[in-house]
């Protein structure tokens, strides 16, 4: 995604890289702490990292990669780039919360609230690479990349939701969790 991004807004090499470890380095924390929380036995089908290290291990080693890609992301040019990081993590973190509270408290969603949760957990990645790769780029930034990010983080986590509906593998390793199809076949008055 941040090389098709690229293909618009010309990031220089450089900053590029440090744009791409610092997205994969935070979506890497984010998976052990969620992973952690939904109680996950198989990641990409492998054990989880915490049922080998144990969860405070795994949790420390999570916190540890926030603060090194946040590090790392003071090296780019742009003086907004530690802002935008934060906000969005702030974001990401208010999505998950919402998602472990309709777990944990046997709520459905309407589609909307679930839309939003996706918009900040999901799309909370992909906004954050499109908005570091616009405070590094020499060019004007054209208007859409954001909402563009925006609508491939639903995207891409309504097709996974969808997927994971459809795999034995993942109903077998995975706690339920609310998925835009359930959420859907619940609330419809159909």
């Amino acid at each position: 995604m941040i090389n098709a991004f690229n293909a618009w807004l010309e990031v220089p090499s450089d900053s590029l890289q440090v744009i791409a470890d610092v997205i994969g380095m935070l979506h890497t924390a984010s998976l052990l702490v969620d992973d952690v929380e939904d109680s996950s036995l198989l990641r990409r089908g492998f054990p989880v990292a915490h049922n080998i290290f144990g969860v405070p291990q795994t949790i420390n080693s999570a916190n540890y990669m926030y603060f090194r890609a946040l590090e790392k992301a003071q090296t780019l040019k742009s003086p907004d780039a530690t802002r935008i990081i934060v906000y969005e993590l702030l974001q990401l973190h208010r999505g998950q919360g919402m998602d472990l509270y309709w777990r944990d408290s046997l709520v459905c969603p309407t589609e909307r609230e679930y839309l939003d949760m996706v918009g900040k957990k999901t799309g909370g990645l992909f906004r954050l690479a499109v908005k570091l790769m616009q405070a590094e780029s020499p060019k004007t930034v054209p208007q859409g990349c954001v909402p563009l990010a925006d609508k491939l983080g639903l995207l891409f986590q309504i097709r996974d939701d969808y997927q994971n509906l459809n795999s034995e593998e993942y109903s077998d390793s995975k706690a339920f969790g609310m998925t835009q199809p359930i959420c859907n076949s619940i609330t419809s008055s159909d």
